[in-house]
């Protein structure tokens, strides 16, 4: 189970007034309200406050999606690098042997991409 498991399901939309998040239309005459932004706040960082909150769900989704992506590519990417290293090392290729290790850059970076995506889910 991840932190955001359970919340209330986008699309969420900022009210006329802009300090105001709410739910999607429940049927009833008043939608649920998810957040107020203080109003204290000076207008445009309120504003631009609760539009953050409003993307939260979209938001959400995107990050899942990125995270998938991320893991379907970075199998592909180290067989990659490591066909690279291989073919360059056997034929004393040095380009190859530095594609390679570019390769092995990225994949270092997927994972900590990846990494960083688990952490905010689980935190």
């Amino acid at each position: 189970m991840n932190k955001y498991e359970g919340h209330t399901p986008g699309p969420w939309r900022v009210g006329d007034a802009g300090a105001t998040v709410f739910g999607p239309p429940n049927g009833k005459p008043s939608p649920t309200i998810i957040a107020s932004v203080s109003r204290s706040m000076a207008t445009k960082r309120k504003h631009a406050d609760a539009r953050l909150i409003a993307d939260a769900p979209m938001l959400l989704a995107q990050r899942d999606a990125l995270a998938a992506a991320l893991d379907e590519c970075l199998p592909i990417v180290e067989t990659e690098a490591e066909t690279r290293d291989d073919w360059g090392r056997k034929h004393e290729d040095r380009e190859a042997i530095e594609e390679a290790g570019n390769l092995d850059y990225l994949v270092s970076r997927i994972r900590a991409a990846l990494a960083a995506l688990t952490e905010v889910k689980a935190s």
